[in-house]
């Protein structure tokens, strides 16, 4: 909306909760994928004062994503 106008009144289009759903969906689903993501691609490393924080076991991220998160079809 313009922060400025000569008009006193102004009109917009907005988008109704129903049509929002599948938006909102699509977001939760890309920000899920996106920190799997970042979780598996982490390795182990050695932090200030020798702090060690260990990489996902890979093989059982995957067992409690198929338990929790089955493949949809």
């Amino acid at each position: 909306m313009p922060r400025r106008s000569r008009k006193m009144v102004y009109r917009i289009k907005v988008l109704l909760d129903t049509r929002m759903d599948p938006l909102y969906e699509a977001v939760m689903e890309c920000t899920e994928e996106a920190i799997v993501n970042s979780l598996c691609m982490a390795d182990d490393m050695t932090g200030q004062n020798g702090n060690f924080a260990p990489g996902l076991p890979l093989e059982a991220v995957a067992e409690i994503m198929a338990k929790y998160r089955p493949t949809q079809i």
